[in-house]
């Protein structure tokens, strides 16, 4: 079976896991392991399992993210985030915003992280809330994205509007 028989077989939204990523080149990504590769797994420290990751960014400066959160960032379905654009097509008027699916993905875990720690904070009691909902916050923030194809809210119209639904 040649290349391009294997690839029809594969859904559109894996076929970036498959390709080699030129600026990680190390970062391709078992499909089949929902953590990512285990050589991957394996060469991480117990300390960082333990505390989760940092990470430096230009809007929210640092922020870590807990063990959990991590190894949803290490999978192949987490990272194709990478290579969709969170502006759509603006990219290609603005070639500035390159903002990503990727980078807005983890800074809206940090910010839902941020906002239930506050409501934890200040409301536990009279919420019954306890520290596994802030991190289901969290959570929710990092994966809201996941279910996206390319070029953001353009390829929903076009699907829907393929699929005989108008006016969405």
């Amino acid at each position: 079976m040649d290349q391009t028989e294997e690839d029809d077989d594969v859904p559109f939204s894996q076929l970036v896991a498959k390709q080699p990523d030129p600026v990680l080149p190390d970062h391709n990504f078992d499909l089949n392991t929902p953590t990512g590769s285990p050589a991957k797994l394996a060469a991480t420290t117990n300390q960082q399992r333990r505390h989760g990751k940092m990470f430096n960014d230009p809007v929210h400066n640092t922020f870590r993210l807990d063990p959990v959160s991590i190894d949803i960032i290490d999978s192949a379905q987490f990272q194709r985030l990478r290579d969709l654009k969170q502006l759509g097509m603006t990219y290609y008027i603005f070639p500035g915003a390159s903002h990503n699916r990727f980078e807005h993905s983890l800074g809206t875990a940090h910010l839902a992280y941020e906002a239930a720690d506050k409501i934890w904070s200040s409301q536990r009691a009279e919420l019954d809330m306890d520290r596994g909902d802030v991190k289901v916050v969290e959570l929710a923030g990092l994966c809201h994205d996941l279910g996206h194809g390319p070029f953001s809210h353009v390829f929903d119209r076009t699907l829907l509007q393929s699929k005989g639904i108008h006016g969405w």
